[in-house]
């Protein structure tokens, strides 16, 4: 049987309530939580660029550019894509000219030196914009200076054809030079070769210096001189 609960022991229930719940309301305040964010920068998105580019067909030359140059720059620059084309080298003037009349030159195309300044001539190829490429810092001076001209960047060398300088030294031994005495200048040991050459009328009897399958070499000369040779296809500069 239930106790039937007098009018003061129900206030005093009560107020006991309600004293509970306002100490519940007044305890202590829990930590706020704090959630961390991550703020990433938005990329910048880059508009896709295709580019074709004229290489010289020789095998080498091929697989170096294909296998190697064009997948570095694609990832390098992965929002330029890159067509490569393999053109007979004896070719590209003459594709270069229709092509350019037709607004459809490639980009980038390889070229023998003796072809440049012929093409330069025409108007069909153009100085490397500037900011493109720090040329000096990529390729050194020496490089850099050889390439210049009139105070702007037409090309820059994609691989080099050593050269070797053999000496014949029963002759060093028989004018009695060491090897020690071959001048390292080009100015001076053209004057020394000139010294050793031997001429009979118009035949020469001992050759001080010669090219020996490779004529095309004394172009290195004028490039050390900052100058191109040709002119066009059939015009050598004065």
């Amino acid at each position: 049987m239930k106790k039937k609960l007098t009018r003061r022991e129900f206030l005093q229930l009560s107020a006991m309530a309600g004293a509970g719940a306002v100490l519940a309301a007044c305890g202590p305040t829990p930590a706020p939580q704090v959630k961390e964010v991550v703020v990433t920068a938005t990329p910048v998105v880059k508009k896709p660029v295709k580019l074709t580019a004229w290489f010289a067909d020789r095998r080498t030359i091929n697989i170096m550019t294909q296998e190697m140059m064009k997948a570095q720059f694609e990832v390098r620059y992965p929002h330029i894509s890159v067509e490569v084309m393999f053109v007979p080298e004896s070719e590209i003037p003459a594709k270069m000219t229709t092509a350019y009349a037709a607004g459809l030159a490639p980009d980038v195309t390889a070229l023998d030196e003796m072809q440049l300044a012929g093409l330069m001539e025409q108007g069909f190829v153009h100085p490397i914009p500037d900011g493109l490429i720090d040329v000096r810092k990529e390729m050194g001076d020496r490089i850099a200076d050889v390439y210049k001209v009139n105070g702007k960047y037409w090309a820059l060398p994609n691989g080099n054809m050593p050269q070797v300088l053999y000496v014949n030294l029963d002759l060093l031994n028989k004018l009695g030079y060491k090897l020690a005495d071959i001048p390292s200048k080009w100015d001076d040991f053209i004057k020394w070769a000139k010294g050793l050459t031997i001429w009979k009328g118009d035949e020469i009897k001992q050759w001080g210096y010669t090219w020996v399958g490779a004529p095309w070499v004394w172009l290195d000369y004028a490039y050390q001189k900052r100058i191109f040779t040709f002119k066009n296809n059939l015009t050598l500069l004065d």
